[in-house]
């Protein structure tokens, strides 16, 4: 027994010693971390992001230029890369388009409506069936707004149909 003891003193104690060390100095070696998340008018999220340990100034990264970029992503922790995976794909999931305004015109029965893009102040207009026919467009809107594009492209087809049978009414009458 007595010799057990002297190799547990030399050589196992030592050795779990080491492995605590690193397994410490292992956790304590996250780069950077995110010290403040803001959200634009028009909802998009930027990471203030620290380096630890430097007195260099914090730099703003947007979710998905960590989340795409594996070597800056290993410098941070499990809890940040959480939330910097969760608001990347946030962000992804986001509808590009939104109905900004939709207007009927006075020389045409169509409903014309205003897009906004994501990021952009630019208003794109275009009727419920260029819409439909541009399948970027229509495939990045939120489902409220394609059903309303839907609904109205159904009315426009109506109002062609309607307008049709009456025109064609007033031909055959003598």
């Amino acid at each position: 027994m007595n010799n057990n003891h002297w190799f547990l003193k030399d050589y196992i104690k030592p050795l779990l010693n080491l492995v605590y060390e690193l397994n410490k100095q292992v956790q304590q070696q996250d780069a950077y971390r995110i010290i403040e998340i803001t959200q634009d008018k028009n909802g998009v999220y930027t990471l203030k992001v620290q380096m630890i340990g430097k007195s260099i100034p914090p730099i703003k990264y947007s979710p998905q230029e960590i989340a795409g970029n594996d070597n800056l992503m290993a410098g941070f922790s499990k809890q940040d890369i959480r939330t910097i995976t969760y608001l990347a794909t946030v962000e992804m999931l986001k509808p590009k388009y939104e109905i900004h305004t939709q207007e009927i015109k006075n020389d045409s029965d169509r409903v014309f409506f205003k897009l906004k893009r994501q990021g952009s102040n630019q208003l794109i207009e275009k009727t419920a069936d260029e819409i439909t026919k541009d399948k970027e467009i229509l495939n990045e809107l939120n489902q409220v707004d394609a059903h309303k594009i839907g609904y109205s492209l159904r009315n426009d087809q109506e109002t062609l149909i309607k307008k049709f049978v009456l025109d064609n009414n007033k031909e055959n009458i003598p």
